[in-house]
C-alpha cells in the first residue's frame, strides 16, 4: 500500500483551495469532453532508489519496440501538465518496499519547442509554487520524445530497500482518472538491492501499467435516466442530463479510505447562442474520504455571496473572503475567490478589465462587458457535518473548462476559444447544501430565491463496494456557485447517481 500520497509540492491529503473562474458560462460545469485512459508503456534504461534520498529513473525512445519515439500530450489539452499537472508514483509490486506518490503541480512545467510543448514538457520542483522544499522535491520529470525521465531527492522518497518484486513507475497525466499513464516496470537486471540501494538496469516493455495493493480504482458511470444537473437562477431553473464517466481512486487510510474523483469522459454540451462547453480534467483539488466505520459526518455545505466588500486584487479579495469564511464558524474555509474587473489567468494576469477579450489566454473577473466594479465574490465550504453513515464517500472533482464559440457540438476545435482556470466541486454521498447570498448583486436576493438552501441527498455505498470497483447504485450530490454568467449569478445542483 502507499506508505503516503505526498507530494513534489505538497501532500494530496491537506486541503487546497481551488480558484474558480468568473464566467459567462460556468454554468455548464461538470459536462466534458474527454477520452478514456491509454497506458503509454515503456521499456527501462536505469532505476535507482535511496530510501529518504533518491528516486531516480531513464527510459529512453530506443530501447522501445521499433525505436519508435515516446507519445507526447498535446498543448493545450486536458493532458498538458502545463495546464493540469501530473502525478509520479512509484513502488514495490512486491510490496515490502512500499510506494508514493508525488503530486507534480501544474505551476512547475515548462512547454517545451516553439510553441511551448512542440518537443515535450519538463518538470522542476523548485518552479513549483506548492513545493515546500525552494530547492525543488522532485529536480526534473522529463516527458519528450527521446526519453522519458526523472530525478526526486529527499525525505520524501518514503521507500525502503530492498525491494522484494519489481518497482512499477507510473507518471500519470493529469493525475487520478488520468487520460494517459506512462508506466515502467523495472525488473531487468539486477544491479543490487540491499538495505542501502536499490539499481536495476534494462527493463523489458511490461504487460500493462501496474498498481500497487491498497490503491483502489472504481468508475462511476451516469445514470442518465436519474442523474440531474440543474442551474438555478433567481428567476428559473435549467434542467440538464449529464453523460459520462468519473474516476474513483482510493487507498487505506488507517479505519478508513482516502479518495479523489476526476473526469474520465463527458459528453460536450452545446449551448445555442453561447457555444460548446468542454471540461477536462483537473488535478489540482484536495483528497477526501470514504468513512468505513461509520465515526465521520459527510456533508457538505456551500455559502456564497456574491459581494463581501470591495477589493484591490485577486490576493486582496482572497484574504478577505477567508476572513468571511472563518466568521461563519464552523470549520468554513475559502473554496473560491474572485475579485471583479481583474484578469484571471493569461498574460494578463492580475490586469484591470472589463471584458474577456482584455485577458488574452485568461477571462475578466465578473459580467462580461457588464461591470458591478472591484467587488470580491467569495464562496465557502464546510466539510465533515451531519449523521455519519458507514460507507459514506466524498470526493473534490476537479475541472478545466474550455468554451468554443462555434457551436458545432464537438470538442477539440482550433482556435479552442476561452480556456478558464481550473475548479473544484465537493461532491458527497450524504447531505448537500446550498445557498447563495446578494445574488445579482443585489443586497438581500438569495438563490434559492426563498432565502432556503437547497438540499441534496446521495445514496452511499460501502468500502468494500470502492476495493472491488463496484459503485454500481452509490449517488454522489453536490452545489456550486457561480457569478455574472450569460445567465445571472448561478447555484448548480449536481445528483449523478452511478450505473
Amino acid at each position: 500500500m502507499f506508505k503516503g500520497v505526498c507530494v513534489a509540492s505538497r501532500c494530496v491529503s491537506a486541503a487546497t483551495a481551488c480558484l474558480m473562474p468568473s464566467l459567462v458560462l460556468v454554468a455548464m460545469l461538470l459536462l466534458a469532453s474527454g477520452v478514456r485512459a491509454e497506458d503509454r508503456l515503456m521499456s527501462g534504461k536505469t532505476h535507482v532508489i535511496k530510501s529518504g534520498k533518491l528516486l531516480k529513473f531513464v527510459s529512453k525512445a530506443k530501447q522501445q519496440p521499433g525505436g519508435a519515439p515516446f507519445v507526447l500530450p498535446a498543448a493545450g489539452s486536458g493532458t498538458d501538465p502545463t495546464l493540469a499537472g501530473a502525478t509520479l508514483s512509484v513502488g514495490d509490486l512486491g510490496l515490502a518496499g512500499g510506494s508514493v506518490q508525488f503530486v507534480l503541480d501544474s505551476s512547475g512545467w515548462t512547454g517545451l519547442g516553439n510553441p511551448p510543448g512542440a518537443k515535450g514538457f519538463r518538470y522542476k520542483g523548485r518552479d513549483d509554487v506548492l513545493d515546500p522544499d525552494p530547492k525543488g522535491t522532485c529536480k526534473v520529470v522529463l516527458l519528450k520524445e527521446k526519453v522519458v525521465k526523472a530525478v526526486c531527492k529527499g525525505p520524501l522518497v518514503d521507500l525502503t530497500t530492498p525491494f522484494a518484486g519489481a518497482s512499477f513507475v507510473e507518471i500519470a497525466l493529469p493525475g487520478v482518472g488520468a487520460v494517459d499513464r506512462y508506466c515502467a516496470e523495472f525488473g531487468g537486471t539486477p544491479v543490487k538491492n540491499d538495505l542501502k540501494v536499490l539499481k536495476r538496469k534494462d527493463a523489458p516493455l511490461p504487460a500493462g501499467c501496474s498498481s500497487p495493493s491498497g490503491l483502489y480504482q472504481a468508475s462511476c458511470t451516469l445514470d442518465e435516466s436519474v442523474s440531474e444537473l440543474n442551474l438555478r437562477t433567481s428567476l428559473f431553473v435549467i434542467p440538464l442530463s449529464p453523460a459520462g464517466e468519473i474516476g474513483i481512486e482510493c487507498e487505506d487510510a488507517g479505519d478508513d479510505l482516502s479518495c479523489a474523483c476526476a473526469v474520465e469522459s463527458f459528453a460536450p454540451l452545446n449551448i445555442p447562442g453561447i457555444g460548446d462547453v468542454c471540461i477536462e480534467p483537473s488535478s489540482s483539488c484536495p483528497v477526501r474520504q470514504a468513512d468505513c466505520d461509520g465515526d465521520d459526518g459527510l456533508d457538505a455545505v456551500l455559502l456564497g455571496d456574491r459581494n463581501i466588500g470591495a477589493c484591490t486584487s485577486l490576493s486582496d479579495c482572497e484574504s478577505s473572503c477567508d476572513a468571511y469564511c472563518s466568521s461563519l464558524g464552523g470549520g468554513f474555509f475559502r473554496q473560491t475567490a474572485i475579485c471583479e474587473d481583474f484578469c484571471l489567468g493569461g498574460t494578463s494576469d492580475g490586469a484591470s478589465c472589463t471584458v474577456d477579450s482584455d485577458c488574452p489566454d485568461g477571462s475578466c473577473g465578473g459580467p462580461n462587458g457588464g461591470s458591478d466594479g472591484a467587488i470580491c465574490e467569495c464562496s465557502c465550504v464546510e466539510l465533515g457535518s451531519g449523521a455519519a453513515v458507514t460507507g459514506g464517500l466524498s470526493c473534490s472533482l476537479g475541472l478545466s473548462i474550455t468554451i468554443e464559440l462555434d457551436e458545432d457540438g464537438l470538442c477539440g476545435n482550433v482556435p479552442p476559444g476561452v480556456t478558464l482556470l481550473p475548479i473544484c466541486g465537493e461532491l458527497t454521498t450524504a447531505t448537500a447544501s446550498g445557498l447563495l447570498t446578494n445574488a445579482g448583486n443585489s443586497v438581500g436576493a438569495t438563490i434559492p430565491p426563498s432565502g432556503s438552501p437547497s438540499l441534496l441527498t446521495g445514496v452511499a455505498g460501502s468500502c468494500d463496494d470502492v476495493r472491488d470497483g463496484s459503485v454500481g447504485g452509490v449517488s454522489l450530490v453536490g452545489h456550486m456557485g457561480f457569478y455574472g454568467s450569460a445567465i445571472g449569478d448561478l447555484l448548480t445542483e449536481s445528483v449523478f447517481v452511478c450505473e
